[in-house]
């Protein structure tokens, strides 16, 4: 083997693919869930991509500021998603819809 060859190593077949992470796309990977969340930032569009093909999904959320994390319970009925340290929001989800949107605000003690 030559010192110019490329390394790789293979992880699925099927691999996850998503837009390359910039100004307006973050991602994010989920352990608990085994999935990667694609965030967009232009339309607020969310692409769930799972090694279950099950659960992928395309959502829309609403436009409240960058989020800084994002998940979605183990049942998937709730997704939640997190724009400041101090800010979580739950969002219902009925089928592929996303519906009632609860908000909690997190306070320090110090």
């Amino acid at each position: 083997m030559s010192t110019s060859s490329s390394h790789y190593i293979v992880l699925s077949r099927d691999p996850l693919r998503f837009d390359a992470v910039g100004r307006s796309n973050s991602v994010f990977f989920d352990e608990a869930n085994k999935e990667v969340f694609a965030v967009t930032g232009g339309n607020n569009e969310v692409f769930v991509k799972s090694l279950d093909t099950r659960r992928n999904a395309t959502i829309r959320i609403p436009d409240k500021g960058p989020v800084a994390s994002i998940k979605f319970s183990l049942d998937h009925k709730v997704l939640a998603i997190q724009r400041t340290p101090q800010i979580v929001r739950l969002i219902m989800r009925l089928g592929i819809q996303l519906n009632q949107e609860l908000a909690d605000n997190c306070h320090s003690v110090v």
